[in-house]
């Protein structure tokens, strides 16, 4: 059975290599329609943010723990710091998304993403709070795994759009 270090580590990797992929698709989808340009550009955006931030917060909780404090604290912690970052994301995503005139959600944000936004965000404010303080790194590993999941759609949905438009 994997470790928690080994977990974050693994997902530390998966993030920096969606990040690459995103760029990657976005290089290779074709740039003739503006406004799949736009959304193809934004959803580049929201994967490779997803992807450095998820690395950043992986590698975060084995930083702090470095300090001795207690498991729960360095989960704590760790959540904390998740959940003002996930929130200035949330904004800069925002904001990319209404800068370039596009709709903020469509059926799959409403039906998938904001769902299992809400199922991140409880974790690690349960975590905060140390609500169930016993499984503190279970649900912030259950956060990062929500986030990546979120960031593996939104990557879907890229490649979807960007070689749809260079087929087209």
């Amino acid at each position: 059975m994997l470790t928690q270090a080994d977990t974050l580590q693994t997902i530390a990797e998966i993030s920096v290599a969606l990040a690459g992929f995103a760029a990657l698709a976005g290089a290779i989808g074709d740039r003739q329609d503006r406004d799949g340009t736009r959304l193809s550009f934004q959803r580049l955006r929201f994967v490779v943010l997803v992807g450095v931030l998820l690395l950043v917060l992986a590698l975060l909780p084995l930083v702090i723990a470095d300090y001795g404090l207690s498991p729960t604290s360095v989960w704590r912690a760790s959540s904390a710091a998740a959940f003002v970052l996930n929130l200035v994301a949330g904004y800069a995503t925002y904001r990319g998304f209404a800068s370039a005139g596009l709709p903020i959600g469509d059926w799959f944000a409403y039906v998938i993403l904001y769902p299992a936004e809400f199922i991140a965000e409880i974790s690690i404010i349960l975590n905060i709070f140390s609500v169930f303080s016993e499984h503190a790194g279970a649900l912030y590993l259950t956060y990062l795994f929500v986030s990546l999941a979120q960031a593996l759609a939104i990557f879907l949905r890229l490649l979807d759009s960007a070689f749809t438009h260079a087929a087209g």
